[in-house]
Parts: C-alpha cells; sequence; structure tokens
C-alpha cells in the first residue's frame, strides 16, 4: 500500500520532534556534577570523555559524588571536607592535591600515582620474584594496607608467576570511610634452555652402512685391498705369459 504524501510529512515530523526531544533528554542527563571555567566534572553514569580540566581548583567542601576524574589534570586541586564518594580517579594527576577531610568512601584511585598501576617483574626461582612497591598518597591520604582476596600482602612478599591483583585500601582524616586502588602485578616465567634433541641414528646402522659402503676415515679394510693386489697380480701374469708366448711362436718360425 503507498501511502500518500501528507501522510510521508508528517512521519517526518514526527521522527523529527522525537529525536529533538531524545537530545534534550540526554543534554539534561548529561549536566556536568561541576562546572566553572574550564574545570568541567562529569558524572560517570554519563560515559563522558574525561580528562577534566582543574589544576590548582578549590574543590572544598563539593559535593562530588560519583564525579568522573579519570584522566583529569588535578594538580594542586583542593577537595578538603568535599564528599567524593564512588568518584572515579584512574589515570588522574593528583599532584599536591589536598584531600584532608574529604569523604572518599567507595572512590577508585587506581592508576592514580598513590600505588602502581601495574608491575611487572621477571620471576627469579621456580616460586616467582619478590615484588616492591611504594605509596605515595596524595596530601591528607593514608595507605591503610594490601592484600589479595583479602589476605595481607606487604611490598617485598613473593608472587607466583603469572598475574596477581592487589587491593588496596585509602582513607583519610575524615574517617568516614575508605576507597581503593588496584595494583596488578604480572611475574613473567624464565626462559627455558633448548633441550637436547637425541641422535635419529644410533652407532650400530652407522657401523653397517660403513662397513656396506665403504669405510670412509676409519680402519683400513684389508679384505678389500688384497683382492686388489691379487687382481694386479692375476692380470700381471697374464701379460707375462702372452709375451712368452708371442716369443716361441718366432723362433719356431724362423
Amino acid at each position: 500500500m503507498r501511502l500518500p504524501r501528507l501522510s510521508l510529512l508528517a512521519l517526518a515530523a514526527l521522527a523529527t520532534i522525537g529525536a529533538s526531544l531524545a537530545v534534550g533528554a540526554t543534554a539534561a542527563n548529561a549536566d556536568p556534577v561541576y562546572s566553572k571555567g574550564s574545570c568541567v566534572i562529569s558524572r560517570t553514569v554519563d560515559n563522558g570523555p574525561g580528562g577534566a580540566q582543574c589544576a590548582g581548583a578549590d574543590l572544598s567542601g563539593e559535593k562530588l559524588a560519583e564525579a568522573d576524574f579519570r584522566n583529569a589534570d588535578l594538580q594542586g586541586a583542593s577537595f578538603s571536607g568535599g564528599d567524593v564518594q564512588g568518584a572515579i580517579f584512574t589515570g588522574a594527576n593528583l599532584t599536591g592535591a589536598d584531600f584532608s577531610g574529604a569523604r572518599v568512601v567507595g572512590a577508585d584511585f587506581s592508576g592514580a600515582g598513590i600505588v602502581p598501576a601495574s608491575i611487572e617483574v621477571p620471576a627469579t626461582s621456580p616460586d616467582g620474584a619478590a615484588v616492591t612497591w611504594t605509596a605515595s598518597p596524595a596530601g591528607g591520604m593514608t595507605v591503610d594496607g594490601c592484600s589479595i582476596v583479602g589476605a595481607p600482602v606487604e611490598s617485598g612478599a613473593t608472587f607466583p608467576i603469572g598475574s596477581s591483583g592487589i587491593l588496596c585500601t585509602i582513607s583519610t582524616s575524615s574517617d568516614k570511610g575508605t576507597a581503593s586502588a588496584v595494583i596488578k602485578v604480572t611475574v613473567t616465567a624464565q626462559a627455558t634452555a633448548t633441550p637436547t634433541i637425541a641422535p635419529l641414528f644410533t652407532d650400530t646402522p652407522a657401523a653397517a652402512s660403513s662397513s656396506a659402503g665403504g669405510n670412509s676415515g676409519g680402519t683400513p679394510n684389508w679384505l678389500m685391498i688384497g683382492g686388489f693386489v691379487g687382481g694386479a697380480v692375476v692380470v700381471a701374469g697374464g701379460i707375462a705369459a702372452l709375451v712368452v708366448s708371442n716369443r716361441r711362436g718366432r723362433t719356431e718360425a724362423e
């Protein structure tokens, strides 16, 4: 069935209106949790690009729960007395930042320089290798400890060959909960020596082949040499007999 031209125009108009409403709704949901000058901070639920430029920003007392600080420049920023619970700081630069008295419960500081994001070392024995790291918490923070599946682990512990995940807990002077940061540890196995390859043949067939097809570089084959010498003697004797026979024939003829 072919729709009238008017119906087609009406459908197109409805589609345009629907798209506009969808864009408006998305824009409303994407409102930043904080915006001042060049410092624009989105919410994690908006799946934005991250990378907020908030170096030196005074965010003291701000409510920044579930904020997206991925790869953000937060050098010298102050979060003192603020609330960043559930925020993500992965890859952020926290040099000189201050979190004194801030609420950080549930925040993720993996890869933000407080502890290494990853460590890779070669195994020094079949048991693995000792792995060391250094914590560098931002101002007002304390790294309370690290563990693997609830078991405490400290720098210098021996880790098995393979990958392990270390969970480190972080708190502030507010004592209002803890944040976390994950270290991925990889211990690589040592390269093994090339295995010795056994010869394809033993000495027995080699000796048999040598005796059957000639002996190169080994003990002389006296039987074969004797055969050659005997043959030469026989040939020489035959030649001598032929010469004598010819001389006798000539004498008789004379």
